[in-house]
């Protein structure tokens, strides 16, 4: 039986998720082509089966959430009369809205979850590359690609840890697992980690000891088998080896963390602003204090620079903030957004991680390798992007935001796909 013209959209949208999931941090505009790409094909695949669209009330719950996101943010964007965040685009505030329509594509035209592994394992690849040609062949103190080192260094660790969740689907999987694939799933998380390494992003490094733990937990089974069949000296010989990585990436992360203390040290000592985590101390404080101020519905995107501008002037917060900080941005997602948009936008920030976390919660157990594998890349991804919000706000950049946005929604659409794998790696 011929496949309808209809049907034959899914491998399209495939690969367009392919393609923005490699160029996301080795491209300057691949996310936002690939973006605009994904949602002119949703169009084309949402609005035929509109009457017989395959959505539950989990589905529900997430569209219910991407539109009140949305909506605060197009309101508040509105009120203010600017788009939210320096050098993004004014489109910004409406990407929830075009990443429901895209979830609801993507249900209604299910592809497969090969598009989804390959383009995180030729993401991370990318990244690697880049970051080993920047810092060693051309020198420069932290890799970036032209982007900006924080979101270069944390959506590159990111893609790291999921190609190492799609190389134990395999290994669950299959008895014998496609080598070539285990392979360059691994060399990618390995890139991956490189390139946060190199990147210096200190930020996105406290969330790794917790997605190697969930992810310890959740192959537990698969990982003890492993150890079991390695023969002694292989034992030895794989722990002497993981002291030594751990030790040559200290090597390269000591500058950073002796950094970081040294800037602690001087500010609690002496008051010192002007260093990375003095600043960011210290528009936290003022974070808190706008908050307390307008405590409901916050400033307004449109009003955050001239009251910085002010606090700057009246001496309550460092001009420093303002050379080493552009973009007015307070560098934590939730005090970032109690300032501009007040409690409203905490409780929808919060469900912004919530429902996509518990949804994704409620299918860790499920026996199918390839659907507890989305399920654990979901949860992953949620929980890595609150560690990165600790200190920077992630939502305020176009490719972090878009990541975020584009990896849940295909965890789940993937997760719920709506027939049974077959016995290809999809």
């Amino acid at each position: 039986m011929r496949s309808s013209p209809m049907a034959s959209l899914a491998p399209w949208q495939g690969a367009v998720l392919f393609a923005f999931l490699a160029s996301l941090v080795t491209l300057p505009l691949g996310y936002g082509v690939w973006a605009v790409a994904a949602l002119v094909l949703a169009l084309f695949a949402m609005l035929p089966a509109v009457r017989r669209l395959p959505l539950d009330r989990e589905d529900a719950a997430w569209l219910i959430m991407l539109a009140l996101v949305g909506l605060n943010q197009v309101l508040d964007a509105w009120r203010s009369g600017v788009p939210i965040g320096h050098q993004t685009t004014p489109s910004l505030p409406w990407w929830p809205f075009a990443a429901g329509m895209i979830l609801i594509a993507w249900r209604a035209r299910p592809m497969r979850a090969k598009w989804l592994w390959g383009g995180v394992i030729l993401g991370a690849l990318g990244a690697g590359t880049i970051a080993f040609d920047e810092r060693w062949i051309n020198g420069l103190n932290r890799a970036d690609n032209d982007i900006n080192a924080i979101p270069f260094g944390n959506l590159s660790l990111l893609l790291g840890v999921l190609a190492l969740v799609n190389a134990l689907r395999l290994c669950h999987k299959y008895a014998e697992p496609p080598r070539w694939y285990v392979v360059f799933s691994l060399l990618a998380t390995g890139s991956g980690l490189l390139a946060s390494l190199l990147s210096g992003t200190r930020g996105g490094w406290i969330t790794l000891p917790v997605a190697l733990a969930l992810i310890g937990w959740m192959y537990r089974s698969l990982l003890q088998r492993g150890w079991q069949t390695l023969a002694a000296w292989q034992r030895w010989s794989l722990i002497l080896l993981s002291v030594l990585v751990i030790g040559w990436a200290l090597s390269f992360a000591y500058p950073r963390l002796w950094e970081l203390y040294s800037n602690l040290e001087r500010f609690f000592n002496e008051g010192v602003v002007k260093t990375s985590i003095g600043a960011r101390i210290d528009m936290w404080q003022n974070a808190i204090r706008l908050f307390l101020e307008k405590p409901l519905f916050g400033w307004g995107e449109g009003a955050m620079r001239p009251v910085l501008d002010r606090l700057i002037d009246n001496g309550l917060m460092d001009a420093n903030v303002q050379d080493q900080f552009l973009g007015y941005q307070l560098h934590n997602e939730w005090l970032d957004t109690a300032a501009r948009r007040g409690l409203v936008g905490v409780v929808l920030l919060a469900a912004f991680y919530a429902v996509p976390l518990m949804l994704f919660a409620r299918h860790l157990r499920d026996a199918t390798p390839q659907r507890k594998a989305l399920a654990l890349a979901g949860v992953l991804v949620v929980l890595m992007f609150l560690g990165f919000g600790l200190s920077q706000s992630m939502f305020r950049d176009v490719r972090t935001y878009s990541g975020y946005l584009a990896l849940i929604v295909a965890c789940w659409s993937l997760l719920k796909r709506p027939y049974p794998e077959n016995n290809s790696i999809q």
